[in-house]
């Protein structure tokens, strides 16, 4: 009796169907097809790329081999500016979006906040202020921020994000000068001084096997600095990924790696904590889930990333990409814009990404965690497989079986 109530629950949660393979399928195809819909619905975020030039050298930059970095023009010019907010207009118009609803907009580049460029940075800004609500993320190497320390007076900027490579002796040497010169004093100076301003900053720690083991002692140099003590301040580890000119991988990391040494370590080491654990928005959906009954709904996505739905990247050049990682690869340009502003999209480009939903990856119908990652990067599948529909599991797997055993274990306790 015991059993049959217990099965009876199972079914009614869906935890056990009467599906076939085949029948199941096509179940999760229905389902990832009716997301994918939805996410098309939602508005766009838009990034933007004043310039593709940097005042940093470092060795493992992707943008080094783009098709158009070498043909690029310097920085962007007002015309291209005015041309991108008023496509920017027409796009949120064309939706009926109003000027409450919050757009998001990041620069990225290069280096955006380049000294020379603050006049077409301000100028950004002035044109996005005029959307109406707006919020602006930073991405910058932190270099020269001290000179746009004014920029922070935006109440718009909803945080920058920074990347450090590990303590001062790992860090200088690669994220290195055009003559070689360190930069970890600078970019630690200009993080507090964003904070000082109140600005929140997310700090990147790029990681592969050659310096995974200095996170412990950049945690203690970052406390020394008393970066912990600011509460609008966060730091988080990434990996370094597989770039086109990477033959040998064997110094590579995936995210299972970094949550291995960071849990392993944490004991001896507990500043490591600084940190956070890859993926940690798991955990806390799954933990909503068993104690409140709400689902993780939250988690599911029919893509890995918004790439596949609705960014727009413009670049310097007019082009417009939807994808952070080949933003400069003329392959992947969905749209150009014309001197007037006009666009003409390139329809076969944009089908390409929007196609490479999970339920269409050979190896991810039959996944338990397809919905929860989506099928992984499309770029970083083609750089291993060759083929971006491929899948990349980057350690998801092992990552989500670890959250839910600490979520069920803390149930269990």
């Amino acid at each position: 009796m015991k059993i049959k109530k217990i099965m009876k629950q199972l079914i009614q949660k869906g935890i056990i169907n009467r599906l076939n393979l085949e029948q199941e399928v096509e179940y999760f195809s229905n389902i990832v097809t009716n997301m994918q819909k939805a996410a098309l619905l939602v508005s766009p975020s838009y990034i933007l790329l004043p310039t593709y030039q940097c005042n940093l050298s470092c060795p493992y930059c992707y943008q080094k081999n783009f098709d158009l970095y070498s043909q690029s023009r310097l920085t962007m010019d007002e015309n291209m500016v005015d041309n991108i907010f008023s496509t920017i207009a027409r796009i949120e118009a064309k939706r009926g979006e109003t000027r409450q609803e919050a757009k998001h907009i990041t620069l990225f580049g290069g280096e955006p906040l380049l000294k020379g460029n603050k006049e077409i940075i301000h100028y950004i800004f002035q044109k996005a202020l005029a959307l109406g609500h707006v919020k602006m993320t930073i991405i910058t190497n932190g270099y020269g921020l001290e000179d746009y320390q004014d920029l922070l007076d935006y109440d718009c900027i909803e945080h920058l994000q920074i990347t450090l490579d590990g303590p001062e002796d790992i860090h200088d040497q690669v994220r290195i000068t055009k003559g070689g010169g360190g930069t970890y004093k600078t970019i630690l100076d200009n993080i507090r001084l964003v904070l000082d301003q109140g600005t929140k900053v997310n700090i990147r720690v790029n990681v592969d096997r050659r310096n995974i083991h200095q996170l412990p002692r950049l945690a203690s140099e970052l406390m020394a600095w008393n970066i912990h003590k600011y509460p609008h301040a966060s730091a988080y580890v990434g990996v370094i990924h597989q770039t086109i000119q990477d033959k040998d991988i064997s110094h590579l990391l995936d995210e299972y790696d970094v949550l291995t040494y960071l849990t392993s370590h944490l004991e001896e080491y507990p500043q490591l904590a600084l940190y956070g654990l890859p993926e940690a928005q798991i955990m806390n959906s799954l933990q909503e889930a068993l104690t409140k009954g709400h689902p993780a709904i939250g988690l599911f996505r029919s893509t890995h990333c918004k790439a596949h739905s609705n960014n727009l990247c413009f670049d310097v050049n007019g082009h417009i990409f939807t994808c952070l990682e080949n933003d400069g690869t003329e392959r992947y340009i969905i749209g150009k814009m014309e001197q007037k502003g006009d666009i003409t999209w390139e329809d076969e480009t944009i089908d390409f990404w929007q196609k490479r939903q999970v339920s269409r990856i050979k190896a991810c119908k039959i996944c338990p965690y397809a919905l929860f990652c989506g099928g992984g990067c499309a770029i970083r599948a083609e750089e291993r497989h060759g083929d971006y529909m491929n899948h990349y599991c980057n350690g998801y797997q092992a990552v989500f079986q670890y959250h839910m055993k600490k979520v069920l274990q803390s149930k269990i306790d």
